[in-house]
């Protein structure tokens, strides 16, 4: 296993609340970082982008530190991934940032591209 903590669906749905308000705070932090970027020549020596970059970074290491994996997909949306273990095999149970609970897997060689739904017998 290449993670030492896992999740069960459940355990990811009950931090789901606390998840949705670090990745609100990233997205806000990416769209502010990105507006200001595209208003300087340089991103060096500015002090706004420079402390936009740490927040973000610390809200990042904030879900590591929980045990997820931030999956940065722009400043619209983001993907958290939870490792799991589903039928024996170290999967990432897989939020998208506008859905209302965590209902998706894939495999970790996969990518949101292998989702599937997460078996009902798995949230027992």
């Amino acid at each position: 296993m290449k993670f030492k903590k896992h999740f069960t669906p459940q355990e990811a749905n009950d931090l789901l609340p606390q998840i949705k308000r670090i990745v609100q705070l990233v997205l806000s932090i990416s769209r502010e970082y990105y507006a200001l970027s595209n208003k300087v020549e340089t991103i060096g020596g500015n002090a706004r982008l420079e402390g936009l970059q740490t927040e973000f970074q610390n809200f990042v290491r904030e879900l590591e530190s929980i045990g997820c994996i931030y999956k940065g997909v722009g400043t619209d949306s983001a993907l958290v991934d939870f490792p799991s273990v589903i039928s024996d095999e170290e999967v990432f149970l897989c939020w998208k940032s506008d859905e209302d609970r965590i209902s998706y897997f894939h495999p970790i060689e996969t990518g949101f591209a292998g989702r599937e739904e997460i078996p009902e017998d798995e949230y027992e």
